[in-house]
């Protein structure tokens, strides 16, 4: 089959893959596909399947959208060591791993304020003893409008459990 006889929402994906691998950093995540075409990450995620079914792209996903892990073909899964941010001491600096969604609303709460995949935060003192003060460190370009570096999150601490982290590789 000829990428020409797919439809044209088919080559709109494969289109916005290799804008983002050409002309971007080269990472063309589900998140960034979405992104560009204006979709949602699972509706990407199942354009890409197809895709990958065709043999257009290859589609070896280790990782929901929230960062739970997906099994390979095997059946084999990759877990990351990781920490709950209620267990973070003062002067910790760690990189969010994953986000319970069990609760939406409180997924919805943590994303709108920047606690989001990828991001590097520190552990700041404690406004009050029931809130929790963290400072966005590193933000990675595809997040870079949705957590600023430099920028401060308060939470409260009820909600830090519902946070996965892991350690910063300093290597």
């Amino acid at each position: 089959m000829h990428v020409t006889e797919l439809p044209d929402k088919s080559q709109d994906h494969l289109k916005a893959i290799f804008d983002l691998q050409e002309w971007g950093d080269g990472s063309a995540t589900l998140g960034r596909i979405a992104e560009r075409l204006g979709q949602r990450t699972s509706t990407t995620s199942e354009a890409i399947k197809r895709l990958a079914a065709k043999g257009l792209v290859e589609h070896t996903p280790t990782r929901d959208p929230h960062g739970d892990p997906i099994p390979d073909a095997r059946g084999m899964v990759t877990v990351p060591e990781v920490f709950s941010l209620a267990d973070a001491k003062l002067g910790d600096h760690f990189i969010i791993d994953r986000i319970s969604d069990r609760d939406p609303a409180l997924l919805r709460y943590l994303t709108t304020r920047g606690l989001l995949l990828g991001v590097t935060d520190e552990v700041l003192p404690r406004p009050y003893p029931e809130l929790a003060d963290l400072l966005f460190v590193d933000v990675s370009a595809e997040h870079a409008d949705s957590a600023m570096k430099g920028e401060h999150v308060q939470l409260p601490v009820g909600s830090l459990g519902a946070v996965l982290c892991r350690e910063v590789d300093n290597a």
